[in-house]
């Protein structure tokens, strides 16, 4: 289970779930290709900085989250339809890093940690200098702290063709999460302390769920446009020179934007909690952050490019809603 899908609730008590699984983590090799609502892709890059959050213990990763308890509102979610997937799953409405979970007395400061730096000259050479433990680095996204937990990124009107793209003929299904700019952040921090912000862009998601029903041979992708990044002000000396550092190779390519990137195959981690109404899992996060210098394209398909395949995904999704119901009766 992630954030691909979720079995459908029929009943939920008011406790926590404690729902586990974990399996090592492993590259993806998703077909881009096969992307037709989601116009943006992965760029061509050379330096990035490598980040994971999501065991067991460390109170990292990204959370996934819907409303359980009615099926006929908005943030229920939709239920999917691609090939393969697991039987009567829901896609979760809500995403957002653990850092800005909903659960109540969420303690988590960032969604992943700094584990691996590949180029960046600069900000490599800043943190040798100055003996500076890459674990002290952290990543974190979601609603910010002023913000109602809700206006993180989200399905939007979960609309099929708009919001999210699958088809029963297909083992892919896409979605754009997509929320208020001005109502979330993605950040990177030195402990607690934020040192860079990076701008605005959808999360677009996708998955491949593979030859069989299983989850073993599953493919998620999340990835956003090219963003730019600017500097927390009021930083201490040593903080203010590792931002001007990270600043400085993201620079030195003509029109620097910062990418980010999270491939990832298998049955990730995942522990459920429930807070009533929200069924809220905690999903691992492999995470590359990567300097790019291209422009990504944004613009969503013309409806008659995917015309077909909305006419097979509203059958299949017919089909699965008259299946749940007699399987309920």
């Amino acid at each position: 289970m992630k954030l691909s899908n979720f079995a459908l609730l029929s009943s939920v008590a008011s406790t926590s779930l404690a729902v586990i699984f974990s399996a090592p983590v492993r590259a993806a090799s998703f077909n881009y290709n096969d992307l037709q609502l989601i116009q943006a892709r992965p760029l061509t890059f050379t330096d990035s900085l490598n980040f994971f959050g999501g065991t067991s213990s460390d109170n990292q990763g990204y959370v996934a989250f819907f409303n359980v308890v009615d099926p006929n509102v908005l943030d229920a979610g939709h239920l999917e339809v691609s090939l393969n997937d697991p039987a009567l799953s829901i896609a979760p409405y809500y995403a957002s890093g653990r850092n800005a979970s909903p659960l109540v007395g969420n303690t988590a400061t960032r969604a992943a940690t700094l584990n691996g730096i590949n180029g960046f000259s600069n900000f490599s050479n800043y943190v040798t200098t100055n003996s500076i433990s890459i674990s002290d680095l952290g990543y974190g996204f979601g609603a910010k702290s002023n913000q109602d937990f809700r206006q993180t990124w989200n399905l939007g009107a979960d609309l099929f063709g708009q919001n999210w793209l699958g088809s029963p003929t297909s083992t892919v299904e896409e979605r754009i999460y997509a929320a208020n700019p001005n109502a979330v952040e993605r950040f990177m921090n030195f402990g607690t302390t934020k040192i860079l912000q990076f701008g605005y862009s959808d999360e677009h998601v996708a998955f491949d769920y593979g030859a069989t029903s299983g989850t073993d041979d599953d493919l998620e992708v999340l990835f956003s446009n090219p963003v730019t990044v600017s500097k927390e002000l009021g930083l201490s000396p040593l903080l203010d020179g590792l931002a001007d550092a990270f600043l400085a190779d993201v620079n030195q390519s003509s029109g620097g934007r910062i990418q980010f990137v999270s491939e990832d195959e298998g049955a990730p981690f995942l522990a459920g909690d429930f807070q009533d109404p929200y069924f809220i899992a905690n999903v691992r996060l492999p995470l590359s952050v990567r300097i790019v210098s291209e422009s990504a394209a944004t613009a969503v398909p013309e409806p008659s490019g995917i015309g077909g395949l909305l006419l097979l995904g509203t059958f299949g999704l017919l089909n699965k809603l008259k299946k749940a119901f007699s399987a309920d009766r």
